[in-house]
């Protein structure tokens, strides 16, 4: 696996895709950072202005807001279930003078768009392979990231939804890093969408902090039962990162 230190920041706050486009986000305590992969998942995606778009989980807004100004696509919705996440993201897309392009709405998955059809549907959900005992350093940043003691919940909750929110010929885009259950969710990918194609690749550092040791325990424990995927350097865990775009037909 090539690792790849790819879509670091420019300046404090600021954020560049390959295809130059640049965000600004200003940070908040109780919401996560953009990360590389919300970066890699925005180069992966091609839309056009027409497009009635849905981004799931959108935490700061930064997909929401890369897919704004790299396309100039006016008929984005955006939720998440923080409304601090929402208020900051709703800030970010003034910022980024996109805020007539997004509809930010308070919510669980898609709980806040019920009855909608959309053309692509985007999501870099909580993903982190949650320990059962585990813990972090708030409430609202275990929110932010917990997928689950194997980081397979959203992931499955959202592909097996998604065909109700999509339209003929509709798309969803999901990265699945190789840190979660890939092999299970793909599986289901596979099984639940007409097609499905590997869009785009990357391999970014999993995202510990210092004294997160039961993190690394389990992690090293998904690799030795064949769950996860890693390449270690020194004390880091490096994961290949691939975007899927799962597409229906009906």
């Amino acid at each position: 696996m090539k690792v790849d230190t790819f879509r670091t920041t420019l300046e404090k706050n600021k954020y560049r895709l390959e295809s130059g486009t640049e965000i600004f986000i200003e940070e908040h305590i109780n919401v996560f950072n953009p990360h590389p992969i919300s970066l890699l998942l925005a180069d992966s995606v091609a839309v056009n202005q027409n497009m009635k778009i849905l981004d799931l989980c959108t935490g700061s807004g930064i997909i929401a807001l890369a897919i704004a100004k790299k396309f100039n696509t006016r008929n984005i919705t955006a939720t998440d279930i923080s409304k601090e996440a929402i208020r900051n993201a709703m800030r970010n897309s003034k910022i980024n003078k996109v805020n007539d392009n997004i509809d930010f709405r308070i919510g669980n998955l898609f709980e806040p768009v019920d009855n909608l059809k959309f053309d692509l549907i985007v999501s870099n959900p909580p993903c982190m392979p949650f320990p059962k005992y585990g813990h972090y350093r708030s409430k609202e940043f275990r929110l932010a990231v917990d997928g689950g003691e194997i980081g397979d919940i959203y992931y499955k909750n959202i592909i097996k939804s998604a065909k109700t929110y999509l339209k003929k010929n509709g798309r969803l885009i999901l990265p699945i890093p190789k840190w979660t259950d890939w092999k299970s969710i793909i599986k289901i990918f596979k099984n639940e969408f007409d097609e499905i194609k590997l869009i785009s690749r990357g391999a970014v550092r999993f995202f510990l902090e210092d004294n997160l040791g039961h993190f690394k325990r389990n992690l090293e424990s998904l690799n030795d039962r064949g769950i996860v995927d890693y390449q270690r350097i020194d004390s880091d865990f490096y994961f290949e990162v691939p975007i899927y775009e799962g597409k229906v037909n009906f």
